[in-house]
């Protein structure tokens, strides 16, 4: 059963990904040869094939553009990218003005006017001294900075001092110095913050299956599975840089879950004939956090997501009733734990979802899959838990 659910799950979001993720046209526009600019429905892509395409829809006709073919091409309010700043090739313009500020993947490009284009990307060097051997990030990128801004940042040196080659940083310095300057300047995606934060209240239900193995005979009253069906209750937080990539986006949560399980087992002896039942209560915090990708936004939208999850059971009972039937009809009764909880458990997990955006809020519904290690600590005993998950979350906006 669950190599059936776990495959289903992989098969339809499989499916829904290459059904969904396939375009994502956005009002946008290209630049012709002839610097004219044509208005339109631009795919919108976050992998590297922005930078060696372009694919414009008008009036339900797509063409697609090479960087020999647009000089370049662009998002209402949003991304613009430049095929006359490197050969054959599309760029991102981050900032246009004195300083100008570009990107292509890991690469970044500063140019001032009047002057050539300078590279900027993360490097690591190799250092040996006493005889010793490390590794460090180049500086050299700063000298370039310095260089470049120096005229006018008197305090360029300290600025940079715990700066890295990532979009933000340079974005921001750029942005300081054609300011200083007291020049014009264009930031694009300015209305994107570099980090969001939305929270959402989740309800569900959980099933989980217990599965035990022992190896001892004397642990033979367990069954080899247990199961429970259960509500839960939550709070989400989802964390993304929707200025440089919008459609992936840290989830943790948090979830309160109380389960009980039973079972009864049957053993027949020379001298008797054992009754026994096992009862497992466990109050936990469940601690999942994942990477979410989410697809492109319509009226129904869809994300995948999977990570990592922590359990922690902050109540955990175990009881074992064993019901002698003697021979000579004599019942004796005996009552103690099953075994020992592992307060502290960890695992691996995987789901998709789906959301729709009403006026206040977006709603969502979701399947997971967890699969959870050593439930048990008595030695003798092994025990681990898979658990789907049925959750609604509501989010703020």
């Amino acid at each position: 059963m669950k190599k059936i659910f776990i495959l289903s799950l992989f098969v339809f979001g499989l499916t829904m990904t290459r059904g969904m993720a396939q375009s994502d046209f956005r009002s946008g526009y290209i630049i012709n040869q002839q610097n004219d600019t044509v208005w339109g429905k631009v795919d919108y892509r976050q992998d590297s094939k922005r930078y060696q395409q372009c694919r414009f829809k008008k009036e339900d006709q797509i063409a697609e553009y090479s960087p020999q073919q647009i000089k370049g091409y662009g998002f209402s309010n949003d991304e613009a990218y430049s095929s006359v700043v490197i050969d054959s090739s599309f760029v991102e313009i981050l900032v246009e003005g004195k300083l100008s500020l570009y990107r292509q993947g890991p690469k970044f490009y500063v140019q001032k006017k009047g002057e050539k284009l300078q590279v900027l990307e993360r490097k690591v060097e190799t250092i040996i001294k006493d005889n010793k051997t490390y590794q460090r990030e180049s500086d050299a990128w700063k000298g370039i900075m310095i260089y470049l801004t120096s005229d006018c940042l008197k305090n360029a040196t300290n600025l940079l001092t715990n700066m890295h080659v990532t979009e933000r940083d340079l974005t921001q310095l750029v942005v300081k110095y054609n300011k200083c300057q007291g020049t014009n300047l264009t930031v694009y995606k300015e209305d994107k913050p570099w980090t969001k934060l939305v929270i959402g209240a989740a309800v569900g239900a959980t099933y989980t299956t217990l599965k035990t193995t022992y190896h001892m005979d004397m642990y033979s009253y367990m069954k080899d599975r247990y199961t429970s069906i259960d509500p839960t209750v939550g709070v989400v937080l989802d964390f993304s840089s929707p200025r440089i990539m919008e459609k992936l986006s840290l989830q943790p949560e948090v979830y309160f879950t109380k389960s009980s399980y039973t079972g009864f087992v049957v053993l027949n002896t020379v001298a008797s004939t054992d009754y026994h039942n096992t009862q497992i209560d466990l109050t936990t915090i469940s601690i999942p956090i994942s990477l979410k990708y989410s697809l492109p936004k319509r009226e129904y939208s869809g994300y995948i997501q999977g990570g990592f999850n922590f359990d922690y059971h902050i109540k955990a009972a175990t009881n074992l009733r064993t019901e002698k039937a003697w021979l000579y009809d004599t019942v004796t009764t005996t009552e103690s734990k099953a075994f020992d909880v592992n307060k502290k458990q960890g695992g691996f997990w995987g789901g998709i979802g789906f959301l729709k955006a009403f006026s206040h809020f977006d709603g969502s519904i979701n399947v997971r899959y967890f699969h959870m290690l050593k439930l048990s600590q008595t030695a003798g005993i092994d025990m681990n838990s898979d658990k789907i998950t049925f959750t609604v979350i509501i989010y703020s906006k």
